[in-house]
């Protein structure tokens, strides 16, 4: 009976589609086949496809359009279940997705199957294992096949696209086809199979294979891979010629096809050890992204690989880290056989037993033994010819080949797939269904690199499935990108990396490895990755890709290089239109740029020559690519007043327009090109710095990883879990207990215990190297949003990037100096080496430390709260309190501030790309000059004195100390941390300090010395201190101001770098009559002194108001006495008022309040700011001065207008008073919501020319 019942549905389906007329009907279920509108429902079209496909030679009524929603909806009831079939929705037909074959693209359809385009892929990588043996066998092999389903799909596409809706599609009202569509069915149907498609016997048997009789056409709904198997072609007695099935049958059918294929030579011994070799060769090539590899030399050109159960290779991330890499290859499915215990899983459970022991592992050639305390991590991966989940067992994460592939062109870090496989093995890992592997990586991507962080793992977990659609999503975005390179003759988008998330803004950069090659470097298993290859890509009809990573050039020249590489293609893209139709009547197809190096000191650019050859080393080289050869000059003439931007604009240019002309462009439109660049804005900037360090190139440094820091979530929140807390929104003093009983502490016993293997001295000398290249990475962010502001053009936001890239690096930064406080603070002594991946681990754990103690801060302090959200499975996270849509709000009278840190931060970027005219250093932090002379000496009087009685040594000394020991000297072999003896830096700063007057030598270096220790951070005094590392200005013992750290041995390690910031941040408080921590307090002496600075700065300022306003116009009255309220014309004044400033033809007087506080970081001190100007204490707060200041003069506006010698006002606009807090500089009180506006000096004219609406 359960088989029946379907059958009589059939039947009925069968009899009713019998009325129609079978040639309408086809060409109908033609449409739908390829229809984006219907994509929903191929399942169903596909059941109708194969009955059509029987009831052939009919001729009964027209199949319209219009009855399609009635066929699809009788088809749902003829299959039965349908619902079960249609949980997957099917990409969109629409996008332009094509794949590389040779030097062309052919467009691909998504069909009803998740990844086309990795089925392609692998099918290009089963075609080089097997074809010759197929071809031997049955006269034809997998490449012919592709080359004939392949090519008509993209003929198929072609014809139909044009007639596909536009726009917007609901899915959920009736399906139907347009008129337009079928008429492209029947042009597809006329077209056939073009004879082009078959210029050989092989393809016409590769095509024969694909096809059958109507009456052998079977449809399977719950096929995993193909419902019609491996048929793409039905003959039938009634039809002239055998048709194509519809459009989304095409890539599922051709897998099919590719795995049967495959099958046929599945037991061969060689077709098994191709495929083996092959495989493990593709493995390896995905495992570089990920480091090192190690594993048994290759044979005869080809990795050795073996059946038995053994690992392939070990990727290495790190020196004392592993990936076990087990490949398993079998060109059937039915043909695996998983070992009992695999040898990746058996090695790693030896080597976790005793770390302290070398252990063996079996590799497919001998063995490798693992060095004492190496950690590894096992990973199963398995080949086939077919779409393939992965085995899935505890302990042992499992990916396909094609996964690992995805999995490379992914990641963000080398570290990241040692972190998942060693996430995905952890014996606490939750239950889980995935399906497939690239699901379970996309949702630990996702998930901030971590399966599951929370404190309570549950029951069981279920990954939504289709995240391989994101193949498609990204084919789609970068098939431009894909058609640029094959006409350009370079390896296509699977053998190249790029940024997934690039946001397609300009050219694109893309690098690789050269394919096919044997290892550059074999040596005691290591397999070195070959030589990277690498372009920036500029995108049209007319592409041009500039050589961007090269082995040979200069390594301290290579930023510079890659970097006038994406200058030299940017400007291609502001000239497209030009570069296009220069080009409209010859023969060139693009051009590849490669860029060799002198230093002849002549010219930048120098043209060597052009040839009309491909630039890269491929066997498909197609015509009309023009290779340019430029020579650029490392060390160009330079003399006094040399624009070098302008300079290499014009070489540029020039270099462009002549190899355009020896291309074949005629001059006229040479020049043309030549012009349209000149005539732009610059597209590389260059500028001549003094450097302050005597080394300026430097390696990333380590960064923040998301994985790591998960894992300290995660046993954070097991923490919560076991101190019994209750799930829920936590805000406020609870949230504040949690960060400082449970949260806190634990992250810093992580921290502890992570520092505990390592000793301080080894700790100290890598902390000092990556906050080192840390600040170097900042000061060229700054410098380049600088230059994108200034001088070039860009299509992205400069300070948005700047903001980002500083937010990370000052993140990253505090981290590493906490990491490195608590070193010196517990001085530990372990003996494992510090790497990158176990200094993540450190920085993970300070990560969430200081996520927590600032937290804890915030509320405290009620500025800018967050509330900590604990789910039912204890997975923490945090959000803010209240909503800062409106810039940040004041609550109860300054009881509590919304305080919108992100806007602060990004006004205090902005100054910095104002400065154009500062002198160009490399640290541009100073404020400018004030114009009356205040800030004449760098160091304010009477502060250098006051120091020198106060701790021995003066502003100066310490000055000294710090420029000194950030312009220490460098070998090339030195480390980017400098080791320097105490004595040795005093005898340096005595040998190029000039002494005062009368001061002797012995007194002076007394002075030095006493600088040295006051800027030094040593474990006694820290370990003393009461330690609070997310108190930033408060504390005088912190790296940040005592950059010198003193080993155990008494020796200073040292970065430049951080030592010039220190001297900057010593300077920036100095001139605003502070020092750099405000506990201890100063003595009384200099406590004065430091006062006496800030009133004079103060007026300084209010000067320059008025000056400013005076200069653009305004009516300026300054400095009233609130004993002198005749100067304004009115009654009295309760109150000092700073400035009142009018214009004729302005209805708004304005009373401009000047203040100049401190810069302020420190949540301590930016509620103590927020209260001076808001709340009213012993004193009325800034904010109530304000308002009477108002009261005083709003009643009196005509009297104040003509005080200030204004004209009478238009009746219509009478005057009105109005008030302003002006600074010099952003302040956080203008971030929360205040009731008065602010404007920062360099934008006071501009704020009151357009002032904000009344609040």
């Amino acid at each position: 009976m359960g088989k029946a019942r379907p059958n009589r549905r059939r039947k009925a389906l069968r009899r009713h589609i019998g009325q129609f007329d079978s040639e309408s009907l086809w060409l109908l279920l033609a449409a739908a086949g390829a229809s984006p509108a219907v994509r929903h429902k191929w399942v169903r079209v596909g059941h109708l496809v194969e009955l059509a496909s029987k009831t052939t030679g009919l001729s009964g009524r027209h199949a319209e359009p219009g009855v399609l929603h009635d066929l699809l909806e009788r088809a749902a009831e003829s299959i039965g279940n349908i619902y079960m079939y249609e949980d997957y929705l099917p990409e969109d037909p629409r996008d332009n997705v094509r794949v590389r074959i040779s030097d062309y693209t052919l467009r691909i359809g998504p069909g009803d199957i998740e990844r086309p385009v990795a089925d392609i892929d692998r099918a290009l990588l089963v075609s080089k294992a097997i074809d010759p043996l197929l071809i031997d066998r049955i006269g034809f092999g997998v490449r012919d096949l592709l080359d004939v389903v392949l090519g008509y799909q993209d003929t198929a596409i072609a014809t139909v696209a044009e007639s596909w809706p536009e726009g917007d599609i609901d899915l959920n009202g009736d399906t139907v086809v347009t008129t337009e569509e079928v008429e492209s069915a029947e042009r597809l149907l006329a077209l056939g199979t073009p004879e082009d498609l078959l210029p050989t016997d092989r393809h016409r048997l590769a095509l024969n294979w694909i096809t059958c009789t109507s009456a052998a056409l079977s449809y399977d709904p719950g096929s995993r891979q193909s419902p019609v198997g491996r048929f793409l072609r039905v003959e039938d007695p009634s039809w002239v010629e055998p048709r194509w099935l519809p459009l989304h049958f095409v890539p599922g059918a051709l897998a099919q096809a590719v795995g049967e294929l495959a099958a046929q030579v599945a037991t061969d011994p060689v077709a098994r050890r191709r495929f083996a070799e092959v495989s493990a060769a593709e493995a390896r090539y995905a495992l570089w992204r990920f480091g090192d590899v190690f594993g048994p030399p290759d044979y005869e050109g080809a990795p050795m690989a073996s059946p038995r159960n053994v690992v392939q290779w070990a990727s290495s991330p790190t020196g004392r880290h592993f990936v076990l890499v087990q490949v398993m290859s079998e060109l059937s499915v039915e043909l695996f056989e998983m070992p009992e215990e695999p040898e990746t899983l058996r090695a790693t459970k030896s080597a976790a037993s005793d770390p302290a022991n070398p252990r063996k592992v079996s590799m497919t050639y001998g063995e490798m033994t693992l060095r004492p305390g190496a950690e590894v991590v096992p990973l199963l991966v398995v080949a086939s010819p077919s779409h393939i989940a992965a085995f899935v067992r505890p302990g042992l994460p499992a990916v396909s080949l094609d996964d690992l592939r995805w999995m490379s062109k992914t990641a963000d870090s080398e570290l990241d797939l040692f972190n998942y496989c060693r996430d995905m093995s952890r014996p606490d890992l939750p239950q889980f269904m995935g399906w497939e592997a690239i699901n379970i990586w996309e949702w630990w991507r996702s998930n901030g690199q971590s399966f599951f962080s929370g404190g309570q793992a549950p029951s069981l977990m279920m990954i939504t499935p289709h995240w391989g659609t994101a193949e498609w999503v990204l084919g789609a975005k970068r098939t431009p990108v894909e058609v640029a390179l094959a006409r350009l003759g370079l390896p296509p988008l699977r053998d190249l990396e790029a940024d997934p998330e690039d946001d397609n803004v300009g050219p694109r950069l893309l690098a690789g490895r050269v394919r096919d090659s044997t290892p550059v470097e074999a040596w005691r298993g290591r397999h070195k990755a070959p030589d990277p290859i690498g372009w920036s890509v500029h995108v049209s009809e007319v592409p041009v890709a500039v050589e961007a990573l090269r082995t040979g050039w200069p390594e301290e020249q290579f930023a510079f290089l890659s970097d006038l590489a994406i200058g030299l293609s940017y400007a291609f893209e502001q000239i497209t239109h030009v570069w296009v139709e220069a080009h409209r009547d010859t023969d060139v197809r693009g051009y590849v740029f490669n860029l060799t190096t002198a230093s002849s000191g002549g010219g930048e650019f120098r043209l060597l020559r052009t040839s009309p050859t491909g630039a890269y080393k491929s066997p498909d080289k197609p015509d009309g690519v023009i290779t340019v050869e430029v020579e650029v000059d490392l060390d160009p003439t330079l003399d006094d007043n040399f624009d070098v931007t302008a300079a290499f604009q014009g070489s540029m240019a020039a270099v462009i327009a002549d190899a355009a002309c020896a291309a074949g462009v005629s001059r006229v439109a040479s020049d043309a090109i030549k012009a349209a660049i000149m005539s732009g804005p610059p597209t590389f900037a260059v500028e001549t710095l003094r450097p302050l360090t005597s080394r300026n190139h430097f390696s990333n440094p380590v960064p923040l990883n998301e994985a790591l820091v998960s894992v300290v979530d995660r046993k954070v929140a097991e923490a919560v879990s076991a101190a019994g807390i209750e799930p829920g929104e936590y805000r406020g003093t609870p949230a504040k207990a949690i960060d400082r009983d449970v949260l806190a502490p634990t992250a810093l016993a992580i921290l502890d215990a992570a520092l505990a293997s390592h000793s301080m001295d080894e700790l100290l000398q890598f902390g000092m190297e990556q906050i080192e290249r840390c600040l170097a990475h900042k000061s060229r962010a700054q410098i380049t949003a600088q230059h994108a502001t200034d001088v070039l053009r860009v299509g992205w936001d400069p300070l948005e990037r700047l903001h980002a890239s500083e937010s990370e690096l000052s993140t990253l930064r505090r981290c590493i100096e906490l990491a490195m406080e608590a070193a010196l603070r517990s001085a530990p002594s372990g003996s494992a080496p510090v790497d990158d991946l176990t200094w993540s681990e450190i920085l993970a754990a300070a990560r969430v430390y200081l996520a927590a103690t600032t937290r804890s801060e915030a509320i405290h302090h009620q500025v800018g709260e967050t509330v900590l959200e604990i789910s039912t499975s204890f997975e923490l996270s945090t959000k803010p309190a209240a909503s800062s849509d409106r810039g940040g709000t004041i609550s109860g009278n300054g009881s509590g501030y919304n305080f919108d840190n992100q806007a602060y931060a990004r006004a205090r970027l902005a100054p910095k790309r104002k400065e154009s005219s500062a002198p160009k250093d490399e640290e541009k932090n100073d404020p400018p000059e004030e114009s009356d002379g205040t800030d004449a000496e760098p160091i304010p009087a009477g502060i250098n004195e006051a120091m020198l009685n106060a701790f021995g040594a003066s502003a100066t000394d310490v000055f000294g100390v710090l420029t000194t020991a950030g312009s220490w000297p460098l070998a090339p072999a030195d480390p980017d941390a400098v080791v320097i003896a105490p004595d040795a830096l005093a005898d340096r700063v005595m040998e190029h300090s000039i002494h005062p007057e009368g001061v002797k030598t012995e007194v002076a270096q007394k002075r030095v010395l006493e600088a040295i220790k006051h800027v030094t951070s040593t474990s006694a005094e820290l370990s003393a201190t009461d330690w609070k590392p997310w108190q930033v200005r408060s504390r005088k013992r912190r790296l940040m101001i005592q950059p010198l750290a003193q080993r155990s041995d008494g020796l200073l390690v040292v970065s430049p770098r951080l030592c010039l910031a220190t001297a900057n941040i010593y300077l920036q408080y100095l001139k605003q009559g502070q020092l750099p921590w405000s506990q201890p307090a100063p003595p009384a002496a200099l406590n004065t002194v430091l006062e006496a600075t800030r009133d004079a700065r103060n007026q300084a300022l209010e000067r320059q108001v008025s000056k400013v306003l005076a200069d653009a116009g305004w009516r300026v009255v300054s400095n009233i006495k609130e004993t002198k309220p005749e100067r304004l014309a009115v009654p009295s004044l309760q109150t000092e008022i700073d400035v009142v400033a009018g214009r004729a033809g302005d209805p708004n007087i304005w009373i401009l309040e000047v203040k100049d506080p401190t810069d302020v970081f420190a949540l301590a001190d930016i509620r103590r700011m927020l209260d001076r100007f808001f709340l009213d204490d012993k004193k009325p707060s800034y904010a109530t001065q304000l308002s009477r200041k108002i009261a005083d003069l709003a009643p009196h506006a005509d009297s104040v207008a003509t005080a200030l010698e204004l004209p009478t006002a238009d009746p219509a606009t009478p005057y009105q008073v109005r008030a302003m807090f002006v600074t010099r500089e952003p302040t956080p009180a203008q971030f929360v919501g205040a009731p008065f506006p602010f404007t920062p000096l360099a934008d006071l004219i501009e704020t009151l020319e357009e002032p904000p609406d009344q609040p």
